[in-house]
């Protein structure tokens, strides 16, 4: 089998961390074993806008929901679908859909359940047509467990809102099963935090050597790659960490190590260099945080800031705290044109350590 690099068509996006941490996974040893609602990420072919996001569909929260994008017939050119994806292969015996609260109308009436072994080639698992779902969770229960790396649902009929308007809305989406084989590990680490991309991994350095390009996957080749792939992410460090209150921030020079261990003891900006510009986004780590900071990034050395279009024209936010991690969301895809990262504390209340 020939192996090639990923085309142009496929972004490949980068998690900007300041701490790399392989989280530890137990893995069953037979099908069926150690089962349970199974650890996912989901993805989704279109959203209706930047808050009704695939990542409703695995946040727990029916209130929350995703909603495809709008059409004036209920049987649009391409169906849409939503995919959740497996941490390895998963022996799989239950796909439990709750339908949007008080929307059962916008829950699809024809669709099909998917699973694929590979990532690439989809198989019908079951096909529905005229379905009327009900405000309960509606459990679509298998005669014999599936092996599988990815499974979704496809509409292709849709229900009807209030606006005479045709979507495919779902609230929550959970698998029952056991995983049965771990996935290849990272190529860099991995972030703490469940992230909705899946990782580069399944590939190898094994490409010719490129000793003067800057892009640190130039020989890496994945087997059959197509444009139609999902997006991938990998972790990098920053090359250097500097800042102008040098009071204020202890072991400075630890953020281009794999142990980073910075004491904040004031107010005042870090600023990180990447070495060469990506798409992706900035997280960091922090057990003790206290008081105020924002993240922000740029792909010059200064904090960016655009005309009116992208959804956020200051590329400076307040992150959004996921346990001990502080993720830097300017968009619902998340990732942004990066060279620079900013870490400022704006508030300063006692010593924390990043």
């Amino acid at each position: 089998m020939k192996r090639f690099a990923k085309t142009t068509a496929l972004l490949l996006v980068l998690s900007l961390m300041m701490a790399i941490i392989c989280p530890t996974i137990s893995y069953g040893k037979n099908l069926g074993e150690n089962e349970g609602w199974l650890e996912v990420t989901a993805s989704t072919s279109s959203n209706a806008n930047s808050s009704l996001t695939a990542q409703n569909l695995v946040d727990g929260n029916e209130d929350s929901f995703w909603s495809s994008s709008g059409y004036q017939t209920d049987t649009p050119p391409e169906g849409d679908y939503a995919v959740l994806s497996f941490q390895g292969t998963a022996s799989v015996s239950k796909i439990v859909i709750t339908p949007r609260k008080g929307f059962t109308s916008t829950f699809p009436k024809d669709f099909k359940l998917q699973y694929t072994i590979n990532k690439k080639d989809w198989i019908d698992l079951a096909s529905y047509e005229d379905y009327q779902a009900t405000e309960e969770e509606q459990v679509f229960t298998f005669d014999q467990p599936i092996e599988a790396k990815k499974v979704r649902i496809v509409g292709t009929r849709y229900g009807v809102d209030d606006f005479n308007t045709y979507y495919m809305q779902i609230a929550e989406m959970k698998v029952y099963g056991s995983i049965i084989a771990p996935p290849n590990p990272p190529i860099w680490g991995s972030s703490p935090i469940t992230e909705p991309y899946e990782y580069v991994a399944d590939g190898s350095f094994s490409g010719e050597e490129q000793p003067y390009s800057p892009d640190p996957l130039v020989n890496y080749r994945w087997d059959n790659p197509t444009a139609d792939d999902d997006l991938e992410i990998f972790l990098r460090k920053p090359v250097s960490a500097t800042t102008e209150q040098e009071d204020a921030f202890q072991r400075l020079d630890s953020a281009t190590t794999d142990n980073v261990d910075i004491e904040v003891t004031g107010e005042g900006t870090i600023l990180l260099d990447f070495g060469v510009e990506f798409a992706g986004w900035l997280e960091i780590d922090s057990p003790d945080l206290s008081g105020e900071l924002t993240l922000g990034v740029s792909e010059y050395n200064q904090p960016a800031f655009v005309n009116s279009g992208p959804q956020s024209p200051s590329k400076t936010a307040a992150p959004v705290k996921y346990g001990d991690t502080y993720r830097l969301e300017l968009n619902s895809e998340l990732y942004e044109g990066v060279r620079f990262g900013f870490i400022n504390v704006t508030n300063f209340d006692q010593p924390f350590h990043i």
